[in-house]
């Protein structure tokens, strides 16, 4: 019974010490040999199972199937809690899994806030950099699209300026105010003014 119990445990070598004084009787010899072979192939199994366990974990981790490391590695670890390949496994997959979905949920806000910049929707991109900021605070590339749009948002503002001091000027019958003020708007903002 306390072989069985060992075994169960996954204590081959306490089971084999009882298991071996058994050997030196003509009586019990027979049985104890068949115990010490029964005892060496369950090991052999157990052994064969975990390797084959880490190796398929080792494959999925290089080919970065973080989920299936997940799910091959969970109750592996909870069956076998002796193997601390395991819960390395494990962890390797959980950071791994992090990355892929943080890198997708950036990839993700850098092309909606791309096209919204593209759009000149502006104040929307600006709440878009700033939510992937609460995710990802610190995250350099949307840092500097967070940047980009409030230089954008501020040049818009300044152009709306400019626009509304030449129509100002003009329809006070200020032309040659008005035409000095374009000029510079024009000078410092010729991409912006060029399209109104």
């Amino acid at each position: 019974a306390e072989v069985g119990r060992l075994s169960g445990q996954r204590q081959w070598e306490q089971a084999r010490q009882l298991v071996t004084p058994y050997l030196e009787h003509a009586g019990t010899q027979a049985r104890a040999a068949a115990r010490l072979a029964g005892l060496a192939e369950q090991e052999a199994r157990y052994r064969a199972c975990i390797r084959e366990l880490e190796e398929q974990a080792a494959n999925l981790m290089g080919a970065n199937r973080y989920q299936e490391v997940l799910a091959l590695a969970e109750p592996a670890a909870g069956e076998f809690p002796e193997v601390a390949a395991f819960p390395r496994l494990l962890g390797q997959a959980r950071e791994g899994l992090a990355a892929e979905q943080k890198a997708q949920r950036l990839s993700a806000a850098e092309r909606t806030i791309y096209s919204l910049m593209a759009e000149q929707r502006h104040e929307d991109a600006l709440l878009e950099a700033d939510a992937a900021l609460a995710g990802y605070s610190g995250e350099k590339a949307v840092l500097d699209l967070r940047a980009a749009i409030v230089a954008g948002i501020e040049e818009k503002a300044a152009v709306a300026r400019v626009v509304g001091t030449v129509e100002r000027l003009a329809g006070a019958g200020e032309g040659s105010e008005a035409d000095r003020a374009l000029v510079e708007g024009l000078r410092r903002y010729p991409d912006r003014l060029a399209a109104l």
